[in-house]
């Protein structure tokens, strides 16, 4: 048989030199007290974790985790496991497919489940089954499951779908509570911005059944934590003494104002403001209205100041309707945007890990 023909060690030993320096002999020495060592790790790693070493699913469950990029978040899930995968879909808004998997879910239903399924079939107009969820949710409230106020702020939105508007009330209440303490926001989050979120809510609730001058308590609430910058925005009463001299020589003035010069929009903004302080309730908004089809992206400025007109006009109902035209969003008409956000930790029993990526 030619040399190293066969694959035993015999074979192996007789076909080397007889003679080897003492360099050879350490790295072999070494060699071997290397194999020894890993060896012993690998037995110790197995006694700690023999899931990891001797579980075949589990090893088939890191071949086939996945990332994925959705919008502002990164997702890790386990793409055969439906909890994990329901997250997924989730996140894609098919909610119809993230019903599916959440229903093959062998875990017990957990809270974190159970408020993805309310969501799915919130968003899928489902509001009887949504609520139904919600109240199975809550009553799974735990160590492991601790909700902060977005929840609270999804299942007022439900109850409001519902007409239940005491249950709306109460959820928002306890969101404005709870807000920030469970769960600190991430610093890039404008916080004043989701105080207001819960604060147009609530005035939207007492609007939808009537009571506007309580609604306007809360719209105007969140004008001002929202809009510091102009705290003559904010004002529901009459003009001062000053205001009123300051507007009487402005509008004398203007007077001398060529006519290229009275249609500036500030000048007419000026003159709105300035027949507003005098009282000329009825000329200042069809100015203002004027100036909200013609200059646009000043729309918040000049829907507040008709708000605070027809605040001091007692009519109520229209306040309501420009504070809301001053939103972002309109919290009654369109209140299951006004605010849309989940914190993916509240889904962290479902396995999956999603990572905020930050605004796009």
């Amino acid at each position: 048989m030619p040399p190293g023909s066969s694959n035993s060690l015999e074979s192996y030993k007789s076909n080397q030199p007889q003679s080897e320096s003492p360099i050879t002999r350490r790295a072999l020495c070494f060699q071997s007290a290397f194999v020894t060592v890993s060896l012993v790790a690998v037995n110790a790693l197995a006694s700690i974790f023999p899931a990891v070493a001797h579980n075949p699913a589990q090893k088939q469950k890191a071949g086939v985790e996945k990332r994925a990029k959705i919008g502002s978040y990164t997702i890790t899930y386990d793409e055969k496991d439906p909890c994990e995968l329901s997250v997924f879909y989730f996140l894609k808004e098919q909610y119809e497919h993230c019903l599916t998997e959440l229903e093959k879910c062998t875990k017990k239903p957990t809270g974190g489940g159970l408020y993805e399924k309310a969501e799915c079939y919130r968003n899928l107009g489902r509001f009887e089954q949504s609520m139904r969820n919600f109240e199975l949710a809550h009553e799974n409230i735990s160590g492991a499951f601790r909700p902060g106020y977005h929840f609270y702020m999804h299942m007022a939105a439900v109850a409001m779908e519902l007409k239940n508007y005491t249950r709306a009330l109460t959820c928002l209440e306890i969101a404005e509570r709870n807000f920030d303490t469970v769960r600190p926001e991430p610093k890039n989050v404008e916080v004043d911005l989701l105080r207001g979120a819960i604060l147009k809510r609530q005035g939207a609730v007492y609007e939808r059944q009537g009571e506007f001058q309580k609604a306007l308590q809360f719209y105007i609430r969140a004008v001002k934590i929202q809009s510091k910058k102009d705290a003559d925005v904010l004002s529901t009463v009459p003009a001062t003494a000053l205001e009123k001299k300051e507007a009487e020589e402005w509008l004398k003035k203007s007077k001398s104002f060529s006519e290229a010069d009275k249609a500036l929009p500030r000048n007419k903004y000026r003159r709105a403001m300035s027949l507003f302080y005098q009282g000329s309730y009825g000329e200042a908004e069809d100015i203002l209205k004027l100036l909200l089809h013609t200059n646009p992206k000043e729309a918040y400025l000049f829907n507040i100041r008709l708000a605070r007109i027809y605040v001091l006009q007692k009519r109520y109902q229209d306040a309501c309707v420009f504070y809301r035209k001053g939103f972002a969003f309109d919290p009654l008409r369109d209140h299951m945007l006004t605010y849309q956000g989940m914190n993916y930790d509240d889904l962290s029993e479902l396995g999956a890990r999603v990572v905020f990526n930050g605004h796009k």
